[in-house]
This record gives structure tokens, sequence and C-alpha cells, in this order.
């Protein structure tokens, strides 16, 4: 009697157990249901390199485009740039921040002449992301500038029978501190042969001279002047022409045998080099026969062309009534 009445007890807990479950089951099914929001996923920005403009020696302006910006509400874009491809050692510089689509640049300066460098675009985000690697190159230097002296032939002074002075004048040493001035000269028009003498080096601008002998009398010389410096120059080509030999009167040489001879009060130094100014005398008989002329019907012979006054006997109370002329004129 008593396990049936355990039993029935048992029974209503467990009915009673699963009414209460059944009425929280209808309670929980009239309230709605919560659900828990799932974050979008990020998206990095979109960026592209572009070429370099404004490329000159030492100066580009780096260029990059923001295709998006991704789920960021703005990014922050720039470049690395480097001499090497691979970007080892890049340096880095930022462009600034951007809140849409748009191109961006740099403007670098301090770079080497002469030199290829690469560089990319980057954007950062709600992620970070690059553009292709490009190169560009800057411009070399120019060539220093190099200019030649100028010069100019100018005439010829102190011109003898063998030697002259050859004169030119240094318009401008160019880009050059100091040339070297000097002239050539032969007997040929063309120069073919000539002779090249140097002047020394001048470091102003200015006339400069060269003396030169061993000339032929009688001789039509070409002349031009050159200056060497940064770069080679010379001048017109100008002509000079030695003195002949003509007559005694005229200074010339004639042979000192003759002179002597002819022109006894020359004196010893003028004979030795046989040049005479004027040979125009008087002698009396008494002076021509202490000269040892005084039996000859005539002066002493002369020079093939040379034209001889006559010697001739008229009175001279002074001496014994008679002289000699003799004289050597216009040859």
């Amino acid at each position: 009697m008593e396990s049936k009445q355990k039993r029935r007890l048992t029974y209503s807990s467990i009915a009673v157990a699963g009414a209460v479950i059944l009425i929280v089951a209808v309670i929980l099914m009239q309230q709605p249901i919560q659900k828990t929001a799932v974050p979008p996923a990020k998206t990095a920005p979109g960026v592209s390199t572009a070429a370099a403009t404004g490329v000159g020696q030492t100066t580009a302006t780096l260029n990059g485009q923001l295709g998006q910006v991704g789920t960021a509400s703005n990014v922050t874009v720039g470049f690395l740039y480097a001499a090497g491809s691979e970007l080892g050692g890049a340096t880095n510089v930022t462009s600034g921040k951007a809140s849409a689509a748009a191109p961006f640049g740099k403007d670098l300066a301090g770079l080497t002449p002469g030199t290829t460098y690469y560089f990319e675009a980057w954007a950062v985000g709600d992620g970070f992301s690059t553009g292709s690697v490009v190169p560009f190159t800057t411009l070399s230097p120019p060539a220093p500038q190099v200019r030649a002296p100028s010069v100019t032939t100018k005439a010829a002074t102190a011109v003898g029978s063998s030697k002259a002075t050859l004169n030119g004048d240094l318009g401008s040493l160019g880009t050059a501190s100091s040339v070297t001035v000097g002239f050539w000269y032969g007997a040929n028009a063309d120069l073919a042969g000539a002779m090249n003498v140097s002047a020394g080096p001048q470091s102003a601008t200015g006339a400069f001279a060269q003396a030169i002998s061993g000339l032929q009398p009688g001789t039509t010389y070409y002349v031009q002047a050159w200056a060497a410096g940064n770069g080679f120059a010379s001048g017109s080509v100008e002509t000079l022409t030695t003195s002949t030999p003509s007559s005694p009167g005229n200074g010339n040489i004639v042979p000192p045998g003759w002179a002597h001879a002819a022109c006894p009060h020359l004196p010893p130094r003028a004979v030795a080099h046989g040049v005479i100014a004027r040979c125009e005398y008087n002698m009396t008989y008494g002076e021509m026969k202490k000269q040892g002329l005084a039996d000859t019907a005539q002066a002493p012979a002369a020079p093939p062309g040379a034209a001889m006054g006559a010697v001739t006997r008229t009175s001279d109370p002074g001496n014994s009534g008679e002289h000699r002329s003799s004289r050597a004129r216009d040859w």
C-alpha cells in the first residue's frame, strides 16, 4: 500500500515538472529572438604608380593614383624611392591624406644628376597596398662650356734684309686662364713647310711680338699669328718683304774691298761690314797719291752696274795745280 503511494507521488512530481517546462517553453516562444550583428569585412585601399614628371638634374615629382579608399573613411598615401630597383634602403615620403579616389604626388629635391631612380606609390587605410615600381632618370649636367681664344695677325715691323719683327694681337683668351701665342711664317702662301715660333704664354689680351732672323733678302714671306688655349685659333695670313741690296747711297751691302778703295774716309768698322750710307768725295792729287790712286786713270773698278765719276786733272794752287775727283753715285 505504501509503495503505491510513493509511485503516485513520483508521477505527480514528474507531471508538475513537465508542466512547468511546458509553460516556460511557451513563454520563451512568445519572446522575440535577439540576433547578434556580424561586422562587415575590411577592405584595403587601391593605389597605382604613375610616371614621374618635372624631372631635372636634382629634382622630380613622383605621381600616384588612389583608386579606392577601401572601407576606411580616409587613407594616407605616399611613395618609396631609391637608386636600386629592389628599393633596398628606400626613402619613404608621405604625400598626405585622401578620403576619395584621386591622383596625388610628391616633389623631390637633392637628387643626384644623371642617376636612375625607382619608386612606388603606397596607401594605408583598412589595410596597406602599393603600386608597381616605376623608374626615372635625372638629367646629366651639361658639359662645361669651352671657348677658343681669338687672335689677329698684325703687320710686321723692323723689316730688314734678313730680319723682321712679327706682330699679333690676342683679342680673347676664351675660357682659358692663359694661352700660348706664336706665329707661322714661310715663303709659301699656303704656309707649307712654314717655320713655327712661339711668343710665349699670355694671360691677358693685347699685343704680342716675336723677332725673327735668318731671312733671305728681297723675299716675300707669309705670316700668320696663332693662339692655343681651350681650343686653337689663328689670324689672317699677312705678308712681309725683306729689303734688297742696291746702292751704297741707299745704305746697302757692297763689296768691302770696293768700299774701302772708293771711300777710304769710311771708318774701318763700316768697311769691315761692307756697308756705307753715302760715298761722294773729292780728293786732291796729293791725297789720291797717298791712297795709291794717283797713277790710275780712273777710280777703282766698281761692281757691275755702278756709275763712277771720271778722274780729272785741274789747276790747284794748293797742291801742284792738280787734283782728282772721284764719285760713286746712284747705284
